[in-house]
């Protein structure tokens, strides 16, 4: 088994910074969230490159990536916005193909729709 961490954990100093931090604190995983790569939520089309990019940090510091964040507000009340955001989550889960990641987490989200959900993390934000 290996001991991982939940990166919003740490202050949002640059993925090669978190992945350092989080490796010198002895864990060995995360679950990659891509607000903190520097990736819109939802991604409009993540970059091969840029998969690769958050590969390689990870690697470098030797972790690796036990899931990416593919959260966003499923349950916004914008037919619109669910469909756009469904986009995002279908960048996601290509990402996490290609990156041969094995999961992909979500969140339910919120109804109020001046409430959403940040892709990165779930968590609630007024």
């Amino acid at each position: 088994m290996e001991l991982g961490i939940f990166s919003r954990t740490y202050q949002p100093i640059g993925i090669d910074r978190i992945f350092a931090q989080i490796a010198q604190d002895g864990f060995q995983t995360y679950p990659v969230q891509f607000l903190e790569c520097g990736a819109a939520f939802p991604p409009e089309g993540l970059a091969r490159g840029d998969s690769q990019g958050v590969m390689a940090s990870a690697s470098q510091s030797g972790l690796t990536i036990c899931a990416l964040s593919g959260t966003y507000n499923m349950a916004h009340p914008d037919v619109a916005r669910r469909r756009s955001d469904r986009i995002g989550f279908t960048n996601v889960v290509r990402a996490a193909e290609f990156m041969q990641v094995p999961l992909v987490t979500l969140c339910t989200g919120s109804r109020d729709a001046h409430e959403h959900v940040d892709g990165s993390s779930g968590q609630r934000i007024s």
